[in-house]
C-alpha cells in the first residue's frame, strides 16, 4: 500500500508542479519505504516510459537494486501516469 501512495503522490506532485516524479519516488522510497538509497534508485526508473523505464530497469536488475514489487505496484495501477495527465 506504502507503494502505490509513493506513486499517487509522486504523480500529483509532478502534474502539479512540474517536477520529475523520480525525484519523489526515490526520497519517499528511502524515507516511507526503508529502501537503501541504491534500491529506490534502481527501481525508479521503473516508472518511466519504454524504452528509457525498460532498459534502465534491465539494467538495475542485472545489478540486483531493483525492487520489482515496489515497481509493479506503481506502474499496474498507473497512478503516476494518470495523475500526471489530469494534474
Amino acid at each position: 500500500m506504502e507503494y502505490l501512495a509513493i506513486g499517487v503522490a509522486a504523480g500529483l506532485l509532478a502534474g502539479r508542479f512540474g517536477i520529475g516524479g523520480g525525484v519523489v519516488i526515490v526520497l519517499a522510497s528511502i524515507l516511507v519505504a526503508k529502501m537503501k538509497p541504491e534500491i529506490a534508485t534502481g527501481t525508479s526508473p521503473a516508472a518511466l516510459l519504454l524504452p528509457l523505464g525498460a532498459l534502465g530497469s534491465w539494467q538495475y536488475s542485472r545489478s540486483g537494486v531493483l525492487n520489482a514489487r515496489a515497481a509493479a505496484v506503481r506502474d499496474g495501477l498507473v497512478a503516476e501516469k494518470l495523475s500526471c495527465v489530469k494534474g
